[in-house]
């Protein structure tokens, strides 16, 4: 359950993993007229409550001028305080790759392996150690990737140089477009230099014999080396080029082929079934224990608390009529939600109107919809 906190009793994390919560003059504009719909997770601290999850709303909340927000209010460790930031910033695409390489690098600080950690936070090894290979790029070309001028791919190609910082420097102030070919053309080159140099010490033949050779035998093997190079750079390109096309490709198909579907009678089933994917897929946190409560399902043991998704999936996929019935409690969730904001919303006063129409008897701190607002009403039943 989450609990009304006053706004000055709430503290920022002086270490939150996200650089700058952005503008928040929309997301006030939303607050200011329906709530923070969301609870932020916060911990206990010396002065009232550390923000753990949802600093962009409290910036939006203040911005709104908002007294009180609605907050879960757990006991955690420094570790599960760091994770918890992790993941929910993640879970919300919030942090960029390098905000997110921090925030398990202070984990790793703390004494959590690789291994373990990749499993705290729900992704790959790989995935883990490859946002962590970011930090080993110089300062200015991490700004860059977190500020999304460089994207990962050519950051992962920069890592080759990863031993010549300056070299990285230069190729990432050039064209973000031709960093990847930037890298190869530089690798090309310290191998010619290299071999040169073997060549060079190695050699103690007639000097104008070794000119010679040098004329017929290493210019052909190093334009060689060239094109070996200039062919892989060419490759790459080309297939990025590819997936690309086929991306655009595919998503113009798509949006052709809905347009002309959304005219169709479909299957009832199919549609439900896609509807009630959709629907469960998107919910909160929160909307997903109000559900769990409203359909008397037990939630299961998860690593930050309890897990109120998965029972929720299993309980959707055991019946069709299961599956309505949650995507009906969840958005029922969602209406309680805007109703516990306490400020009047389209969603909270049409919620307690839909529990009206089977009887409910709304009370005086119920929302209500503001005189002449007829949107949305109507006079069909169900």
């Amino acid at each position: 359950m989450f609990e009304l906190v006053e706004i000055d009793r709430l503290v920022g994390a002086a270490d939150n993993l996200r650089r700058n919560v952005g503008n928040v003059t929309e997301l006030a504009a939303s607050i200011r007229s329906i709530g923070v719909l969301e609870p932020l997770l916060v911990t206990p601290a010396v002065d009232g409550f550390a923000v753990v999850a949802g600093h962009r709303r409290l910036a939006a909340a203040r911005k709104a001028g908002l007294e009180v927000v609605p907050c879960v209010v757990r006991e955690m460790s420094e570790v599960e305080r760091v994770i918890a930031m992790v993941v929910e910033n993640e879970q919300r695409s919030d942090l960029s790759p390098i905000e997110s390489a921090e925030g398990y690098f202070r984990l790793i600080d703390m004494g959590i392996t690789q291994k373990e950690l990749a499993k705290k936070v729900g992704r790959s090894a790989k995935h883990v150690a490859s946002r962590l290979a970011l930090l080993e790029l110089p300062r200015t070309v991490r700004g860059q990737v977190h500020a999304g001028r460089l994207g990962l791919g050519a950051a992962a190609a920069l890592l080759e140089l990863v031993d010549e910082p300056q070299v990285i420097e230069e190729i990432a102030a050039g064209d973000p477009a031709d960093v990847e070919r930037a890298v190869l053309r530089h690798q090309a080159r310290s191998a010619q230099r290299a071999e040169q140099l073997g060549h060079d010490e190695s050699d103690v033949g007639d000097p104008e014999e070794d000119l010679q050779v040098g004329r017929d035998g290493d210019d052909g093997e190093a334009e060689a080396a060239e094109s070996e190079w200039q062919r892989r750079a060419r490759e790459r390109s080309e297939a990025e080029a590819a997936r690309r096309k086929s991306l655009s490709e595919a998503r113009t198909a798509r949006g052709e082929f809905v347009v002309g579907l959304v005219q169709r009678r479909l299957p009832k089933g199919d549609v439900s079934a896609h509807v009630a994917a959709t629907i469960i897929e998107t919910m909160s946190a929160a909307q997903a224990r109000l559900a769990c409560r409203m359909l008397a399902v037990e939630p299961l043991p998860g690593t930050f608390g309890p897990d109120y998704r998965t029972p929720l999936v299993d309980h959707a996929a055991s019946s069709v009529g299961n599956r309505d019935r949650v995507v009906l409690a969840v958005c029922l969730a969602k209406g309680e939600e805007a109703a516990r904001a306490g400020y009047p919303s389209p969603l909270g006063y049409g919620y307690v109107e839909f529990l009206a129409t089977f009887g409910y008897e709304p009370t005086a701190g119920d929302p209500e919809r503001p005189a002449g607002d007829e949107v949305g009403r109507s006079s069909d039943a169900a």
